[in-house]
């Protein structure tokens, strides 16, 4: 049977060098897990969490760095708290839960767009025309600079957007 549904139950936010996981997250679900950080000197060390796939890890410039990761869930993972990177400037951390109407048993990534810049990124397409259904899009932005928020932030069609600050934002669409 094919995912007809996928709707977001829950997400941990934080501030710090971990996240809290959402409760009731069960085998087959999905979490995607976003990660930016920002220190002094060079940027900070890549840190995968536990069980997850890095789906795209990218250091910049201004000694920042962000990563975006996936795990198909076994069950185990609700209010667990996963590790990521540690900055002395920030710390910004995202853990998404989504639950489906039938369990997840993999994950394709396709069509990688991005950009690490300071100041708004330039427009970005994101094409949805190949892999079978169900296609869930995701867009992350992230801004290292306090009192600078990301915006515009204008999609179309537009996404589903939740934000742990005015600086770290998780989009997504469903298909």
């Amino acid at each position: 049977m094919a995912i007809t549904s996928l709707s977001n139950p829950g997400t941990g936010k934080s501030s710090s060098t971990s996240v809290t996981a959402p409760a009731s997250i069960a085998a087959g679900d999905l979490l995607i897990y976003f990660d930016d950080s920002i220190t002094s000197g060079s940027p900070p060390a890549q840190v995968t969490p536990t069980g997850f796939t890095e789906i795209k890890y990218q250091s910049g410039s201004a000694s920042m760095s962000g990563a975006l990761y996936y795990k198909i869930a076994d069950g185990t993972e609700s209010s667990t708290s996963f590790s990521g990177m540690t900055g002395t400037y920030a710390n910004r951390k995202m853990l998404c839960h989504f639950s489906p109407d039938e369990p997840i048993t993999g994950v394709t990534v396709q069509s990688l767009v991005y950009e690490a810049t300071q100041g708004n990124p330039t427009t970005k397409t994101i094409t949805a025309s190949s892999g079978a259904a169900p296609l869930v899009l995701i867009a992350t932005w992230a801004n290292g600079i306090d009192g600078n928020s990301v915006s515009p932030r204008t999609q179309s069609p537009a996404f589903t957007e939740i934000s742990n600050t005015t600086h770290q934002y998780l989009g997504w669409k469903f298909y």
